[in-house]
């Protein structure tokens, strides 16, 4: 009887749980209709214009890149230089 008593109140809360618990997408609103035609993925995109005289290999922008350059090496040089002069004593 105790056995009983135990049992059927456990068998009932087998059976309600997965109602109770059920996932949410069951009781979701339908889903949203397909895309129409009219929707079109690869739409155009917009970028910022560009001034008409810019030409990234032209022959000003090469020589402003040599420049660059010239000026790092340089830079190097000097940095190379100055770490020799420099000097740190590590064992005082």
């Amino acid at each position: 009887m105790l056995r009983e008593s135990v049992i059927r109140p456990l068998a009932r809360a087998a059976l309600l749980l997965p109602l109770i618990f059920s996932p949410l997408s069951a009781m979701a609103d339908p889903p949203l209709p397909s895309p129409t035609e009219d929707s079109n993925p690869t739409a155009p995109v917009r970028v910022q214009p560009r001034g008409s005289g810019f030409a990234p290999n032209s022959r000003e922008v090469k020589e402003v890149q040599r420049q660059i350059t010239d000026f790092d090496e340089i830079q190097k040089v000097q940095s190379k230089s100055f770490d020799k002069r420099l000097i740190i004593c590590r064992g005082c």
